[in-house]
């Protein structure tokens, strides 16, 4: 798949279709994604956070990121 992967629940940017019409182009791809981005939201302040080196701490409050998938969850209204 080319794109990104915005993490955990592992909800992709991109798509298998993609790959196909490159493919159907004629034009070289990797086949898969060259870096993997994780995304969460901060269930405490809303923020969304890139989640570096499995540090699941927000960068804006220090809260705590939710190991599953929430960027789609409506900011403040926390995860669950």
């Amino acid at each position: 798949m080319i794109g990104r992967r915005l993490g955990g629940g592992n909800r992709p940017v991109g798509s298998p279709a993609v790959g196909a019409a490159l493919d159907r182009l004629g034009v070289g791809h990797p086949g898969g994604y060259t870096h993997e981005i994780v995304f969460r939201r901060c269930p405490a302040c809303g923020e969304r956070n890139i989640v570096r080196d499995g540090d699941f701490t927000c960068a804006l409050c220090d809260g705590d990121l939710p190991a599953e998938w929430n960027v789609d969850e409506v900011a403040g209204r926390g995860h669950g």
